[in-house]
């Protein structure tokens, strides 16, 4: 267990990262303590949260849930035409 009582697992995904652990993929993160965003490349240490500095900080990635959104929407959307008889075309 980290501090704060978390496993660093959220429901659905695998490790999430915190403050003082590398990262390995570039990317936008939000933490999940305020919503705070960050762009953070590759190799580089994950930051304390700018509004909450010296605690532990979860950096979720931002962009993969714009994109899961945008999956869910598109998907519902090919639901409902198939429903109503139209062509996905």
């Amino acid at each position: 267990m980290h501090a704060g009582g978390t496993d660093n697992v959220i429901a659905g995904e695998s490790h999430v990262p915190q403050n003082g652990e590398d990262n390995e993929k570039f990317g936008v993160y939000k933490s999940l303590c305020c919503g705070a965003e960050i762009v953070i490349k590759a190799g580089t240490i994950f930051p304390d949260c700018p509004n909450h500095p010296k605690l532990t900080t979860i950096w979720k990635p931002l962009l993969d849930d714009r994109i899961g959104a945008f999956q869910k929407n598109m998907n519902q959307n090919l639901i409902q035409r198939r429903s109503y008889g139209h062509s996905a075309h």
